[in-house]
């Protein structure tokens, strides 16, 4: 005999383990739902979809990243700053695609310095969507050179032209913040 058939518990734990898988599905899909909301400024609709993520998935940093996205939506790109470096940035995952956000959000603050450093750290590491964002962004920084593989430098007024809505423009590629 085997443990399955001896032990009630095992069917039903095998069936909570497909459910867990499902569910992680469904987060996927309400997560992105979510951003959706958070990017068109309705961040009040999507906050029972964000607390419930961040219940669910405590480690990933999408209720957080949507609030951001809500936050710089709404011109307070400081605060989306501040939520993402003191919520975000800690967690295990998504910290490609969340490192990425904050560049956006360094740069809509007109926080350039802090901006130039993270863009350099970002461009270091492996290819990502935040390291392509990296790339596009570093030239526009005030006083930077381009990074290897980087476009042409772009004169510094230019560097106003960068919004987070404008970056944001794009969706995220699929699995950014697994």
């Amino acid at each position: 005999m085997n443990a399955a058939t001896t032990n009630p518990a095992m069917p039903g734990q095998r069936a909570a383990g497909e459910a867990w898988r499902a569910a992680r599905g469904d987060a996927r899909l309400l997560g992105e739902i979510a951003m959706a909301a958070a990017s068109a400024g309705m961040i009040e609709a999507a906050e029972p979809i964000l607390r419930l993520l961040e219940r669910l998935c405590p480690e990933h940093p999408a209720p957080v990243v949507a609030r951001a996205v809500a936050e710089m939506g709404a011109k307070r790109p400081d605060r989306a700053v501040d939520l993402l470096q003191r919520q975000a940035i800690g967690r295990r995952q998504g910290q490609e695609a969340t490192r990425g956000i904050l560049l956006v959000a360094l740069v809509a603050a007109g926080r350039r310095d802090e901006a130039r450093v993270l863009a350099d750290q970002v461009l270091a590491g492996p290819d990502s969507s935040a390291r392509r964002m990296a790339a596009t962004l570093r030239p526009a920084l005030a006083g930077a050179a381009p990074s290897s593989g980087a476009a042409k430098a772009v004169p510094t007024g230019a560097a106003k032209a960068v919004t987070p809505g404008a970056a944001l423009a794009a969706p995220l590629p699929r699995g950014a913040f697994r």
